[in-house]
C-alpha cells in the first residue's frame, strides 16, 4: 500500500478522534510494507506543543511513524 495512503488514513483518523484538523506534516517515516487488507492500529499522542505524534501498526510490526501539526477544525 502506498505511503501516501497510510499517511492520509492516519491524518483522517487522528482528526476524527481529536476534533482537530491537520495543518502540516512535520515528519513521516515508512518502516515496513503494508499489504492490502491488513488491519492497522493507529496510536497517537497530543504533545504539549499541540502537534501529534503517531504510529501505525500492522499486528506486531510498526509500519509508520511521524508527527503532524494540528489546528482547530473549521466548520464546513
Amino acid at each position: 500500500m502506498p505511503g501516501v495512503v497510510l499517511l492520509d488514513e492516519a491524518a483522517y483518523a487522528i482528526a476524527a478522534a481529536t476534533g482537530l484538523s491537520v495543518r502540516q506534516i512535520i515528519s513521516a517515516k515508512f518502516l515496513s510494507p503494508v499489504l492490502p487488507g491488513e488491519a492497522l492500529l493507529i496510536r497517537h499522542e497530543i504533545l504539549p506543543t499541540g502537534s501529534v505524534r503517531f504510529e501505525l501498526w500492522a499486528g506486531t510490526r510498526r509500519v509508520a511513524a511521524g508527527s503532524l501539526a494540528m489546528a482547530e477544525a473549521t466548520p464546513p
